[in-house]
Parts: structure tokens; C-alpha cells; sequence
């Protein structure tokens, strides 16, 4: 009797938990997107860019003109098809495109505490307390949490990569299939990236629970999925490709000498606590366990940190934004290890590791660098929603400037104002820094806007406009009166 009513009563607890795991980062990590796009202004691209691509997508995930000129496909830049699939969503549920794409981030970011909840259960048979402290804490670690403020969806590649050699070392070809496919649609050089981990581990000495024949038919496939997937973006979609802008800078590494990669060295090992400190305790717990392992996933990553380090622009030589998301993987490392240690001996001590690792993940990284490259004076708070009111009313005035707009008034906006409403003016009326417009008479920004020195440089060619704050709103205009701006 004892023992039925236990039994449905852990089930819930650990549906529960599994819940839990999802609905807490989802929540958070929604809210602080949402509240960015309202209190301080989301950046254009590429939060701006993804908000206004996925709500009400087309098949093409047509890019707004705005962003690139001239009418683009997403898979120029990315080949991702699984985004069709919020695309899609976004056609039946009631949200503008800042709340739908802070729905989706949050999701994503739920979906990956979620899979790191399930890979601990099933490959370090952790009891679900412990699986759900290590799903918070690799949903908040430093590589997710500055993944948010310019929010991406790429962090969620490292959960199927961990799962393929999860699945690989239960022999499970039907999972392994699956998530083979997961990859590729996500991102064109995820199956990549997984084929570097997974061959890292296959090259490891001795017995190992993954068949080494399946594995390497499994890299096989991976690298070959890949390699299709770039080669199907060439061919069907005009590239926007950064990497000279983003990596190489012209002339092509001019950036690099010896005190340049020294001090970025520094910096990573100094400001990147998250990962350096990770890393470490992995290497030096894989020779403390005798378990080569945990080291392969680290040593996986640093071809992936060297181009990062070696960049020319300075957020990816820092890490910023969502350009870590491959370290998500070495800080699963042990459940990775769990999945080739054949000798059940070894669970105990790789639970206990793996705790420490997503622990010290998480309250290690350093949030300075973050706010730096934010250049801002506000921030917004993770899990405080916008207060509705202050959402109604800044839609409001808004519709009130395109209103304006329509009827001949040239009113102008900063990339903050615009990733709200890409479609609020046309391409001649988007202030920026380098080209701002001289001929507005309406200039909508946030207070905090990274634009404002643009607009006082478009105010000094045109007539004196007047600085006024929009009542309830984080938004001011430079209006030719704060009476009339507030209409």
C-alpha cells in the first residue's frame, strides 16, 4: 500500500520538476527580452531582426527591407529551417512581434534547462532534485545570460549535440537519426560542431559504451549534413556573410599581432569566468579521474575559441552575445563522459562533478563586459515584466507617429524604436549614427538610445526641435512641441 501510494506521488514530483525546469528560465529569460524591447530599446539586429523575420513569417523567412535594403531571405544568413516552426506559431497566436519573439526566446531557453534536466536523469541517473538545480543553473550560466541581451535561439544547439552521444552510448539509432536531423535544421554548421565533439570522444583510448563503428558512421553523416546544408545555401540564397566584417577585417587579420592576442588571452582567462574556471576544473578533474572524457569536449572547443579570440569585432573577441553557444557542450562534459564510462562506479563522482561544473557556470561569470558592450545606462531586470500600462501607451504613441507619417510628416526613428515597429518609417528615416537624416521633423529614440548623439547631429541641420519625454513610456521625441508630441 506504502509503495502504490509513493509511486504516483514521485511521478509527480518529478513531472513536476521537469516542469519547473522548463517554466523558470522560460519565464525569466521572456520577461527580461520583453522588458529590453519596452524599458531600454532592443537592438535592431539582430534582436530587432529576429522579431520582425518570425512574427508572421513568410516560408522564405523574408528579412524586412529596412535591414538589408532590399527584400532578403533569413537562409542568406543562416540556413535554420526549424524556425519555420515559430514562423508558423505566430500566425495562430495573439501577439505583436516583441512579445511573440520574446515568447520564443524564452522557450528556447526553457528547452534547453529542460534537456539538460533529462540528460542528467537519463545519463547520471541524477535524482531530480540535483537534475533541476543543474538545469537552472545551465539555463542562467554566463553563456546563456549574455546570449539574451541581442537574444538568439543558438544556445540551444549544444542539447542535441549532448544528446546524440547520450543516445549513441545507450544504442539508440532511432534518437541518434532524429537529432542528426534536429541539427542540421537548426543552424548549417551545428552538425559541425557536433562532429567535432563526437569524434573528440571517439579518439579517447580503451572501452567506451559507444560503438566506435556506429560513431564514426554517425560523424560521417554529421559532417556530410553539413556540407549539404552549405552547400544548399549557396545555391538557393544570395549570402549576407559577415565573415570579413565580423572575423577576418580587411585587410584580412591586420588586427592581430602579439601583445593584441595576448591581451585577449588575458581577458578571456580574466573576465570569462564562466568558461575559463569550467574548463579547468574539467581538465584537471579528467586526469584526477583517469577520464579522458571530460577532457575531449574541451579540448572540441578550442578551434571554436581561437576563431573567437582571433575576431575583429570586439563582442565575439569577448564572447558577447549569443557567439559562445558551443561552450554550452564542454560545461556538459560529465553527462557526456557517463555516456562512454562503461564502469558504473564512475556515476557518483561525475553527478558530483557535474554539479560543481554548472554551479561554478553560473556564479562565476563576470557581467561587466556585458553591460560594456551595452553601452547604456539602463539595463532590465531578469524576470520583471514591463508594466502593461507602460507597453499600452507606448504602442500608442507609436501608432500615433505612423499616424503622423502617413499623413506626410517625415518622422524619424532610432534602431531601438524601430526593432518595436520596423515598419514605422522607411529607410531614408532611420537615425544612426554614421548617416543620420537631416530633414525630420518628429525624432522618436529611448531615453537610454545609443543613437542620441545622431539625433542631436540631425537636430543641428533642420529647425530647433524641443527634447520631450512621452508620459508612461521610456520613449522620448524630439518634437516641435512637447504639447503636440503628447497628442
Amino acid at each position: 500500500m506504502t509503495s502504490n501510494t509513493r509511486t504516483p506521488v514521485a511521478a509527480a514530483a518529478r513531472a513536476l520538476a521537469a516542469a519547473l525546469a522548463f517554466a523558470v528560465p522560460a519565464g525569466a529569460y521572456a520577461a527580461y527580452v520583453r522588458g529590453v524591447f519596452y524599458d531600454v530599446g532592443a537592438p535592431f539586429n539582430d534582436t530587432g531582426l529576429f522579431a520582425q523575420t518570425l512574427h508572421h513569417g513568410d516560408p522564405f523567412l523574408s528579412v524586412p527591407a529596412l535591414h538589408f535594403g532590399a527584400p532578403a531571405s533569413f537562409f542568406g544568413i543562416h540556413l535554420s529551417p526549424a524556425l519555420w516552426v515559430p514562423a508558423a506559431a505566430s500566425w495562430v497566436l495573439p501577439c505583436s512581434a516583441p512579445d511573440f519573439f520574446a515568447l520564443f526566446h524564452g522557450a528556447t531557453t526553457g528547452a534547453l534547462a529542460l534537456a539538460v534536466f533529462v540528460l542528467c536523469r537519463r545519463s547520471l541517473s541524477a535524482p531530480w532534485p540535483l537534475a533541476l538545480v543543474c538545469a537552472w543553473c545551465a539555463a542562467f550560466s554566463g553563456v546563456v545570460v549574455r546570449a539574451a541581451w541581442n537574444a538568439h535561439f543558438e544556445v540551444l544547439i549544444g542539447a542535441p549535440i549532448a544528446g546524440l552521444v547520450v543516445a549513441l552510448g545507450a544504442r539508440r539509432p532511432a534518437v541518434v537519426a532524429g537529432l542528426c536531423a534536429v541539427l542540421v535544421t537548426l543552424r548549417e554548421d551545428a552538425p559541425l560542431h557536433a562532429a567535432f565533439t563526437l569524434s573528440t570522444l571517439l579518439v579517447v583510448p580503451g572501452t567506451s559504451r559507444i560503438d566506435r563503428a556506429e560513431g564514426w558512421r554517425t560523424v560521417r553523416v554529421l559532417v556530410g549534413l553539413g556540407a549539404l546544408a552549405f552547400a544548399v545555401r549557396a545555391a538557393f540564397f544570395p549570402s549576407h556573410s559577415v565573415f570579413q566584417l565580423v572575423y577576418s577585417g580587411a585587410p584580412a587579420w591586420a588586427h592581430l599581432d602579439g601583445p593584441a592576442i595576448a591581451d585577449r588571452v588575458a581577458f578571456f582567462v580574466r573576465e570569462r569566468g564562466d568558461i575559463a574556471a569550467v574548463w579547468g576544473v574539467l581538465l584537471v578533474s579528467a586526469v584526477l579521474l583517469r577520464s579522458p572524457w571530460l577532457a575531449a569536449p574541451v579540448l572540441a572547443a578550442l578551434p571554436w575559441l581561437s576563431l573567437q579570440l582571433a575576431a575583429a569585432y570586439p563582442p565575439v573577441a569577448r564572447l558577447d552575445l549569443h557567439y559562445g553557444f558551443p561552450f554550452v557542450v564542454p560545461a556538459l562534459a560529465p553527462v557526456l563522459a557517463a555516456a562512454c564510462d562503461p564502469s558504473p562506479r564512475s556515476l557518483p563522482r561525475l553527478r558530483a562533478l557535474q554539479l560543481t561544473v554548472l554551479v561554478l557556470g553560473a556564479l562565476s561569470w563576470n557581467p561587466l563586459p556585458t553591460a560594456a558592450f551595452v553601452m547604456r545606462p539602463g539595463t532590465h531586470a531578469f524576470g520583471v515584466l514591463p508594466d502593461r500600462l507602460q507597453v499600452a501607451r507606448t504602442e500608442a504613441f507609436l501608432d500615433r507617429m505612423a499616424a503622423r507619417a502617413r499623413a506626410g510628416s517625415k518622422v524619424c526613428a532610432t534602431d531601438a524604436v524601430l526593432s518595436l515597429r520596423e515598419a514605422l518609417v522607411d529607410r531614408s528615416a532611420r537615425v544612426r549614427a554614421l548617416d543620420p537624416p537631416a530633414d525630420c521633423a518628429w525624432i522618436v529614440s529611448f531615453r537610454t538610445d545609443r543613437e542620441a548623439s545622431a539625433v542631436r547631429t540631425s537636430l543641428a541641420r533642420t529647425r530647433p526641435l524641443v527634447r520631450c519625454s512621452v508620459p508612461g513610456t521610456a520613449l522620448v521625441v524630439h518634437a516641435p512641441a512637447c504639447i503636440e508630441a503628447a497628442l
